[in-house]
């Protein structure tokens, strides 16, 4: 159904659509790139212990994000007005899905590496600032969604002879 290039484009398909696009790069890449750099500067290593936090918590919002995506479709199938509402919001989640299974797996291979190898420091400074550009990558960019969705529930409802 969908290719990983596909993904990336259509995730990048509203910023084309916005009226200020340097604050969609702000939000979603600037600043988790500002994060990750400090976290080299600071010599920062991740804990195997918030991995163990990390894992629950992305595949917590992995489920959501299915949700969301199984209520799109449900809104997809009405004569929507927002129909291109409807499929940069999916879009927008499933390229969130495919980055919270990417963040999961690099997690879970740093939980077990960090649980046997504690000498390549470097490594795990890059891996950390890795892993910090990813979260905050992801975090910034799933706060895309809620008014989104909220649109798209309320034109919905108050179109839908059901709703009085």
């Amino acid at each position: 159904m969908y290719s990983l290039f596909g993904i990336w484009e259509e995730f990048h398909s509203p910023l084309k659509q916005e009226t200020a696009p340097y604050k969609f790069r702000a939000l979603v890449y600037v600043i988790p790139l500002l994060l990750s750099i400090g976290a080299l500067l600071a010599n920062f290593i991740i804990d195997y212990n918030a991995l163990r936090l990390i894992i629950p918590a992305i595949s917590l919002f992995v489920g959501l994000l299915t949700n969301s995506v199984i209520l799109l479709l449900r809104y997809s199938d009405t004569n929507n007005p927002s129909e291109n509402l409807i499929d940069q919001t999916r879009n927008i989640s499933i390229y969130l899905i495919v980055s919270g299974i990417l963040i999961v797996a690099l997690s879970i291979g740093g939980y077990f590496s960090s649980l046997v190898i504690d000498d390549f420091v470097l490594i795990a400074k890059i891996y950390s600032a890795t892993i910090v550009f990813l979260l905050s990558h992801y975090l910034f960019s799933i706060l895309l969604l809620p008014a989104r969705l909220f649109v798209i529930i309320e034109n919905s409802s108050k179109t839908s002879p059901d709703c009085d």
